[in-house]
């Protein structure tokens, strides 16, 4: 299939030249938001008005001329198939129904072809590129809150691999720090209040397991806040459990494995398979190593004990990268980590995906990073996302007032599979997840999100479930039409004229199905999955008014009967396809 963007600005350049005889730079070609003006607008006659001296209308008009005449003549300008002209000086262009059909015969044969995915690109073809999201912390609960970056971090990596990179995914995890000595802190005090031991505690079912280890937290981090000598205990607490010293080594472990467990059953849920997994107790020695270069190129500074960066000569503001103890922070973990990322995988590219309220963090991180290694920090873009709040408001994992990722997963899947006709868990957990990360994903990353049951389960709305229905919908029909579809024609094969006829209803899914490549190049290249959504959501629209006025089984006759089919197989590779780029599964039925 043509790259059609990039042909009709060559063809319009060439028409400049041709009959005004100047170069343009660069030519703007979108589509029309009314499909009444063509399927795609071009306004360089409004451009370079000035320049030729002519009103842009003249010179739309001129082009236009001109271009009708290369129709017949130029055989890679047959996807035209007529050039208007549109106040004040707009270029539009219709595409040809030889093309459209041409394409939904491309589409359909993609269906049976391993490999052969509609919508695919090579933008980003033989990059590495990483992506880091998730990063959740051992000890603490994975909360609604972590669901964010691991939703719009593998959306991302889908939409990046289908432009050709080589991707990797990697999950960067704190097993060390404050809030594990907090966790491990109160799991001594809770251990001890209900006289259970940590061989006890292995005897239960993971997910009780994990229910008392963020209740140790709570307790843990509620004493931080309120008790000094409570704060001194963790304090001290954290530093055993840097050195691994053997009073804290055995609980430490069993804690920390818990956790890792009971992460991996949530990824697995999620349809998220990681391929590197790095810990802050590994970037650690590293980050100090790094830091005390930088301190030696009077980059970063001693301050009362502590080796601190001042952001404020950049515009920034002071972090510290290794604390008064010696042990090193968050910020010099990032720098280590930076660097053994690349050792384990060379990448052009790496994508850090975290919330928004760390922003100004990464911002110091990554200056800090220019200076001892450029080259990593000239390939890493940090992207930030809102928060996804309930109606109640924020959580805290401090006071223990949280929702769990899994806490919400499950209600709503409740909710599926109540309203379900013919009970099935499965799918009913495939819908809601669909709900959940279409509900995540329709909106740009920067946001933030209110959760809201009601309106992400609808299937009549901008939604999940709505897309997964409409391809369980393209399912049923074809799977109805079975042996029939076989003895009418193989759709591979279809010799559909360029001249029949073709309804409203038709007209408008073909003029839709053509542009998803376009769709998923722009959302990998500007790290927007809400263009996937908002294009499959028209999509689905249009395909169920089209099911809803015609008919397609027992059409009037073969040819509109396949016609038909065709569609319907074309829609529902473009619905697997999206889907699949939005990490969203497809159940045949529903």
């Amino acid at each position: 299939m043509l790259d059609l963007i990039p042909l009709i600005k060559q063809k319009v350049s060439e028409a400049v030249l041709d009959v005004y005889d100047i170069g343009v730079e660069d030519v703007h070609v979108e589509h029309p938001e009314n499909m009444d003006f063509g399927d795609y607008a071009v306004n360089t006659p409004l451009v370079i008005a000035k320049r030729i001296g002519k009103s842009p209308m003249e010179i739309a008009n001129g082009l236009k001329e001109h271009m009708v005449s290369c129709l017949e003549q130029e055989k890679d300008f047959a996807f035209v198939g007529s050039v208007e002209v549109a106040p004040p000086g707009f270029l539009n262009i219709v595409l040809s129904q030889k093309y459209l059909i041409d394409t939904l015969k491309d589409i359909c044969e993609t269906a049976d072809k391993p490999g052969g995915l509609y919508g695919a690109g090579t933008a980003f073809e033989n990059k590495k590129v990483i992506v880091e999201y998730t990063d959740p912390n051992p000890f603490k609960v994975f909360h609604i809150g972590h669901l964010m970056p691991n939703v719009i971090g593998e959306s991302l990596s889908r939409l990046i691999q289908n432009q050709g990179a080589d991707v990797k995914r990697a999950n960067y995890q704190g097993d060390v720090g404050v809030h594990v000595a907090k966790a491990i802190w109160g799991l001594r005090k809770e251990m001890d209040a209900k006289n259970y031991t940590l061989e006890d505690l292995e005897k239960m079912p993971l997910n009780n397991r994990i229910d008392f280890l963020g209740r140790a937290y709570a307790v843990g981090a509620t004493a931080f806040n309120e008790h000094e000598n409570a704060k001194a205990e963790m304090k001290e607490l954290n530093k055993k459990i840097y050195d691994l010293d053997p009073e804290v080594k055995e609980i430490y472990e069993k804690g920390r494995s818990w956790s890792l467990e009971y992460f991996e059953t949530l990824y697995k849920r999620l349809g998220t398979k990681f391929d590197f997994y790095y810990f802050e107790r590994e970037t650690g020695d590293q980050g100090l190593k790094v830091s005390r270069e930088l301190l030696e190129k009077d980059v970063f500074e001693k301050s009362e004990g502590a080796v601190v960066f001042r952001g404020e000569r950049y515009g920034l503001h002071t972090r510290v990268f290794v604390n008064s103890f010696g042990l090193p922070t968050y910020e010099s973990k990032d720098l280590g980590l930076a660097k053994t990322k690349y050792e384990d995988f060379p990448y052009d590219l790496s994508l850090i995906i975290t919330s928004n309220d760390i922003e100004e963090y990464f911002k110091v991180v990554l200056k800090a990073l220019e200076f001892i290694y450029p080259e990593y920090a000239s390939k890493t873009i940090h992207l930030s996302h809102g928060m996804l709040r309930l109606k109640s408001g924020k959580m805290s994992s401090r006071t223990g007032e949280i929702i769990s990722g899994d806490e919400l997963m499950n209600k709503v899947r409740d909710a599926v599979y109540k309203k379900m006709e013919d009970k099935d868990w499965d799918i009913a957990d495939k819908v809601a997840i669909a709900a959940i990360k279409y509900g995540i994903l329709k909106n740009n990353i920067g946001g933030n999100i209110i959760f809201d049951e009601e309106s992400w389960l609808s299937l009549t709305g901008d939604t999940g479930p709505y897309l997964q229905y409409t391809y369980a919908r393209a399912s049923s029909v074809l799977e109805k039409m079975g042996d029939k579809l076989e003895s009418d024609s193989k759709i591979e094969k279809l010799s559909l004229s360029d001249t029949m006829k073709i309804n409203e209803d038709e007209s408008m899914i073909l003029r839709a199905l053509y542009v998803f490549p376009e769709v998923a190049l722009a959302a990998a290249a500007e790290y927007s999955p809400n263009k996937v959504c908002t294009y499959l959501n028209a999509v689905a629209r249009r395909y169920n008014t089209f099911y809803s006025n015609n008919r397609i089984l027992d059409a009037e006759d073969k040819d509109l009967r396949v016609l038909r089919l065709a569609v319907t197989m074309a829609v529902k590779v473009v619905m697997s396809n999206g889907l699949w780029l939005l990490g969203i599964e497809c159940p045949e039925r529903m």
